[in-house]
């Protein structure tokens, strides 16, 4: 039971020590500065670029298969 509580804690207690500590976290610029840009506060519309599609019924793949066959000189 002591090795297995030995070969338990040990990495842990080893692996506290070898760590190092993190970086110090802190903004890139203050945001009191008067330097800063201000952003862009424009209104964009997340559908703007929206094209209405109608669904259709599916075409027979075989004459694409047969464009695309090695034989016809197609990629596959």
């Amino acid at each position: 039971m002591k090795k297995l509580l030995v070969t338990g804690i040990l990495p842990v207690i080893l692996g506290g020590f070898a760590s190092a500590l993190p970086p110090e976290v802190s903004p890139y610029s203050s945001p009191v500065d008067a330097t800063n840009a201000i952003r862009d506060t424009q209104h964009r519309n997340a559908t703007g670029k929206y094209t209405h599609r109608q669904a259709v019924d599916p075409k027979s793949w075989r004459p694409l298969n047969d464009r695309q066959s090695p034989d016809r000189g197609g990629r596959s």
